[in-house]
């Protein structure tokens, strides 16, 4: 952990303000939404499309409340999912619009009741497990179409993050391809690897180690972990960041 943290602490008065991480907006496309509220019939995707503000914020989903569980669960999912959408500059089709309405189905309410559970308990392997199928040899496979770890992942942290508003323990972080592309360049595995090999994989248990690390970085820094999630989603790709250099300055003295 020393090299990153060596990394990180150089970089840290770059870091946004946590009000600023919390306050990231995600503009919900409401044509594209709509055809998943026609196709599904979902109460709650119509809910969300009425009621939610547009941009919606982190903060407005860890936020939501219902004197019912499972509407509240749904709709922490189904705005997670409008977020995730409105930030990434995902490309639509009619193929996400059915991957996303087969995810919003009926079965999705035990699942995110299961998931809950296991977050409340600090089961951070479990919870991500009900979004992967067992694979050969030991691995696992994405649950399900189109929802990869990108996005489930973000469904981990808004779900943790709105049940467990006054815990200190661990709880999950997002994890998708950028997040992904700035912990290699952090260890230096950027050097050996293809682009296309920084999307993450589905794997509970270097997952769970991952959100240690970032936890543990983030005591150590004085920060909230989302805020170092944050800047390596809005660092690792962009022109001109200080991410890379300062990782290969580093890389340089401890692996000459």
């Amino acid at each position: 952990m020393s090299v990153p943290l060596s990394i990180l602490t150089a970089l840290a008065s770059g870091f946004p303000a946590p009000q600023a991480v919390l306050n990231q907006p995600g503009q919900i496309n409401v044509a594209q939404w709509g055809l998943v509220e026609e196709r599904t019939g979902n109460p709650e995707v119509a809910w969300a499309l009425g009621v939610l503000p547009n941009p919606v914020t982190r903060s407005n989903i860890i936020g939501l409340r219902h004197a019912n569980p499972n509407i509240r669960r749904r709709r922490v999912a189904i705005a997670s999912l409008m977020w995730g959408y409105g930030i990434s500059g995902a490309r639509w089709g009619a193929q996400w619009v059915s991957d996303v309405s087969n995810f919003l189905g009926p079965d999705l309410d035990a699942v995110l009741a299961a998931c809950e559970a296991n977050l409340t308990v600090g089961a951070i392997a479990e919870a991500y497990q009900l979004f992967t199928l067992p694979g050969p040899r030991d691995t696992e496979l994405e649950g399900y179409r189109g929802i990869g770890s990108s996005f489930f992942t973000k469904i981990l942290y808004f779900l943790a993050r709105n049940a467990l508003q006054d815990s200190s323990a661990d709880y999950p972080l997002i994890l998708d391809t950028k997040v992904s592309m700035a912990l290699s360049q952090l260890t230096g595995y950027r050097l050996l690897v293809r682009p296309e090999s920084y999307r993450p994989r589905p794997d509970s248990s270097a997952y769970v180690q991952y959100v240690k690390t970032m936890h543990a970085w983030a005591a150590k820094l004085n920060v909230l972990p989302e805020v170092i999630e944050y800047y390596f989603w809005a660092e690792a790709a962009k022109s001109g960041s200080p991410l890379w250099p300062t990782c290969q300055a580093q890389h340089a003295l401890d692996f000459p």
